[in-house]
């Protein structure tokens, strides 16, 4: 790697799934994180303790991919769906985006509205007030 590689690093080793070569053959295999992983836990001094371990040795983040399965369910996407979508379809290429300026200003107007409606009914019912103790 390094000869080939020269002066550029590796920015980040990504690990998807339980490949033996990658996640290693340890205990601390087992409980390593999912997710970004910058700091990780101790690393095990084994003969079979995988490439996670080697480059967070090296100072490079891992991104640790463990139990696809459970990730897409928890994020709400499909596990093997038949038939296969299209490509560029589905939850994860568009979300729902609101405009949340114009989400407080029609807020905000609301709240006026109301100010404004409760100012003028105590002012009316002050007016029948006045009227009714005057007659």
């Amino acid at each position: 790697y390094k000869k080939i590689a020269a002066q550029r690093s590796i920015k980040a080793f990504v690990n998807i799934g339980g490949a033996t070569p990658n996640y290693g053959n340890t205990p601390a295999s087992i409980t390593y994180p999912n997710g970004l992983v910058i700091n990780g836990p101790k690393i095990p001094d084994h003969p079979e303790r995988g490439l996670i371990f080697e480059y967070q040795n090296l100072g490079v983040p891992i991104i640790h991919l463990l139990n696809i399965r459970d990730l897409a369910i928890k994020n709400g996407l499909p596990v093997d769906p038949i038939p296969l979508p299209e490509i560029g379809e589905g939850g994860i290429y568009w979300q729902i985006v609101y405009n949340k300026p114009i989400i407080i200003l029609i807020i905000g107007i609301e709240f006026l509205y109301l100010f404004w409606a409760l100012v003028k009914r105590r002012s009316n019912l002050y007016l029948v007030y006045i009227v009714y103790r005057i007659s």
